[in-house]
């Protein structure tokens, strides 16, 4: 019906041999968007058949992002924004192929004025997009291969005049000789070092004529021997003989006006590409000072031998004070300083120091430092207390310390690990080893343009053995006098111990006499019950007499128990042998059960329990030992409050962690008493026990302040003499610890 009223339909105007031949895909919409009509061309552009086309919407062939622009044209040309439009795509093809478009869109209208549908002609352009894609590849490797040639051509011109400026700046001397020995080329270093004057006074000379008034001498350790001329390589070249890159290094150069230097001299052959000898490249260095440095640490290391030697048979009385005893006890750190302030001064450095490294995790401490400031060696040695030898070194350099090797190492490109480096800059670190344990480092510190040649490394190293020498000596003395000392200490120690012998066997008896006493009371009514014909009323009676004995014994048992597993407990404590298992557990639980085992062994007393809303507090720990800490708080709160009044328990979170605490209305605990109650063995002296078996260890608060804080928390206590006792301690919430 729709297509009937059309003057023209679209499939008689696509009919045509015009529209099947043209090279332009034609394609007529409906207004709603359905393909009505396609030529063939259209087929071959977007890759379907024309029955796939025909009655399907436009979305079929377009991906979403092209059909919202061609329905925003569409749009535009229906409200008569728009006559046509022409837009340039992106079209995929069902194959995968991505076709480049110029799409040319009009609306028909009928004669009356109201649309009829839409005509778009596509052009495939693909072949022009990818024509200048290449050429605009093409002109841009032109352009960037004239660039290259360019600054390749910069670059030489740049690196000729770089060499020239290097060749002429270099610290080296350096002359260049033809085949024949003639000067090339010399340098304005070698004409200085060598006191040649002018460039103009060199160039084109033979070596012979240039050199026939120096001498030069080849120099093994003192011993000096002329070298002829003749000898050189230069002149045998010119003789034809061979020669091969040579270095000769500690050359006596005697000149003309009769000063004389150290030089290292290094000859290397020229070839050309056919291996022809075309010259020869001499280059001198100027050794003088290190020569001389050589020299001084030779003498200084014969020197620093008979000091240490010396040192080491020292009386040692440097800050030596005699006990009562007679036994001297010597400072290590006094011997130490002293040490290092003779090494300073004998050494060619700015710094020395010397530390100790102690145990397994090597725990570091200074024993002297020489070379800086009070204020410096304060602030070295308070750092250093609290590091261990990882917090400046990394594991590479601290097993070559292990291996008896030196570390060298400029600190402002290589930093200490964790710690500050002072302003020590060219740093040399050596070991300190006693049968082969490294138990201390000895560093020094020098300007940064001087090197640490290799017999100052070893004389560096011995002077840490022998170092480590004197120290072991003061620590063998200090040791020897801390014998002598704790033999005092061990003297007191036994009359304490005897002291809690005989408290531990008066405290594990008194109960035990108890339970004796009880249960002999409960054998004589038993035997009395078997003589008599009691009735059933009488033995109900006697019954319940004997409960109250029997219920005492149990107390009393369960007093000696508890006594006797926290003497187990301290035993593991002081062996390290306490074993915890720690797991994800819920506060709340813990409290709850030892309140009710408390409860159960005492139902008369009044426990109130304040606690959050919150049913789970989640903690990392073991809940057993966490319930024994919540137990012997609540026995101490019943056991020194009188039976009518309550103890009050409060759990809170606060924040990262949560609190227990429990107040008792007792006597109250003076200020240092509140500090004591923690300690092994401590008990308050004339506290009256108001309620259950009296006495005990003084072990309860101890294990307690101990399990707690293995758990990473903290224990205390809050208390006013005659106004009771608050204990309460602190646990991390689960989210905390991990």
């Amino acid at each position: 019906m729709f297509l009937a009223e059309l003057s023209i339909a679209p499939e008689l105007l696509l009919s045509n041999g015009a529209a099947t031949q043209s090279p332009l895909g034609i394609v007529c919409l409906s207004l709603d968007q359905h393909i009505i009509e396609v030529n063939e061309r259209y087929c071959q552009i977007t890759g379907y058949s024309r029955s796939e086309l025909i009655g399907r919407r436009l979305h079929y062939v377009l991906p979403a992002n092209l059909q919202t622009m061609v329905n925003l044209n569409q749009g535009q040309m229906l409200t008569g924004n728009m006559q046509h439009v022409i837009y340039e795509i992106a079209h995929p093809r069902p194959d995968g192929q991505i076709l480049w478009l110029k799409v040319t869109a009009t609306l028909v209208w009928h004669a009356q004025g109201f649309p009829l549908y839409f005509f778009a002609w596509i052009e495939d352009l693909t072949l022009q997009r990818q024509l200048e894609q290449e050429r605009v590849t093409l002109v841009a490797r032109e352009q960037a291969a004239q660039k290259a040639l360019q600054q390749a051509q910069q670059e030489a011109l740049a690196l000729g005049s770089l060499l020239h400026t290097v060749f002429d700046t270099v610290m080296d001397g350096i002359i260049i000789y033809n085949a024949d020995g003639t000067v090339l080329q010399i340098n304005e270093a070698a004409r200085t070092l060598l006191e040649l004057g002018a460039e103009e006074n060199c160039l084109g000379k033979p070596f012979a004529e240039l050199f026939r008034d120096y001498q030069i001498y080849q120099v093994d350790n003192e011993a000096v021997q002329r070298i002829p001329l003749e000898q050189l390589p230069i002149l045998r070249m010119q003789r034809g003989e061979t020669v091969s890159k040579n270095r000769m290094t500690s050359q006596l150069l005697r000149f003309p006006s009769g000063r004389e230097r150290y030089l290292d001299l290094t000859i290397t052959p020229l070839h050309d590409h056919q291996g022809d000898l075309t010259g020869l490249v001499s280059i001198l260095r100027d050794v003088t000072a290190c020569h001389d440095q050589e020299s001084r640490i030779r003498k200084a290391f014969h020197t620093l031998s008979h000091v240490m030697e010396t040192m080491v048979s020292l009386p040692l009385q440097a800050d030596q004070h005699t006990t009562e005893e007679g036994f001297a006890a010597v400072s290590l750190s006094v011997v130490g300083q002293h040490l290092t302030k003779v090494l300073c001064q004998m050494l060619d450095c700015t710094m020395v120091g010397l530390a100790a490294v102690e145990g397994p995790k090597a725990h570091m401490h200074l024993v002297g430092i020489s070379g800086c400031s009070q204020e410096m060696a304060a602030h070295i040695q308070q750092d250093m207390e609290h590091s261990t030898l990882s917090d400046y070194l990394d594991e590479a350099s601290i097993a070559q310390l292990r291996a008896n090797q030196v570390v060298i190492r400029d600190l402002v490109t290589q930093p200490f690990v964790r710690r500050s480096t002072y302003g020590i800059r060219n740093f040399l670190l050596a070991p300190m080893l006693l049968e082969g344990q490294l138990v201390g480092t000895f560093g020094i510190d020098r300007l940064p343009e001087q090197e640490y040649i290799k017999e100052e490394i070893e004389l560096v190293k011995a002077l840490a053995q022998l170092a480590a020498l004197v120290l072991e000596r003061v620590r063998l003395l200090h040791a020897w006098a801390q014998t002598r000392a704790s033999e005092l200490a061990l003297h007191e120690a036994n009359c304490r111990f005897d002291a809690f012998l005989s408290l531990a066997s008066h405290e594990l008896r008194t109960p035990l006499t108890g339970i004796r006493g009880s249960i002999q009371l409960v054998l004589r009514r038993l035997e009395k019950l078997a003589q008599q014909k009691a009735t059933p009323q009488m033995t109900e009676t006697t019954l319940r007499r004997l409960r109250h004995p029997l219920e005492e014994a149990i107390s009393r048992a369960t007093a000696q128990d508890r006594m006797i597993s926290d003497l187990l407990d301290v035993s593991r404590i002081r062996a390290d042998r306490l074993e915890m298992t720690l797991h994800p557990t819920n506060l709340r639980e813990i409290v709850h059960h030892a309140v009710q085992d408390i409860q159960y062994l005492a139902p008369e007393r009044a426990i109130k329990l304040h606690e959050p809303p919150r049913k789970i507090i989640v903690i990392t720990a073991d809940a057993d030992r966490i319930g024994q800490v919540v137990s012997n708080y609540l026995s101490n709160a019943l056991k020194y409050s009188v039976p009518d009044q309550p103890v009050e328990l409060w759990i809170t979170k606060e924040g990262k962690i949560v609190r227990v605490s429990v107040k008792d209305q007792g006597p109250g605990l003076t200020t240092q008493e509140q500090r004591a109650v923690w300690k092994r063995f401590y008990r308050v002296k004339g506290i009256e026990v108001q309620d259950g078996s009296g006495g005990g260890l003084g072990l309860g608060l101890y294990l307690c302040r101990m399990i707690i804080e293995r758990h990473g928390g903290q224990v205390g206590v809050h208390s006013i003499k005659g106004e009771g006792s608050t204990f309460w301690f602190t646990l991390p919430l689960a989210s905390e610890r991990s």
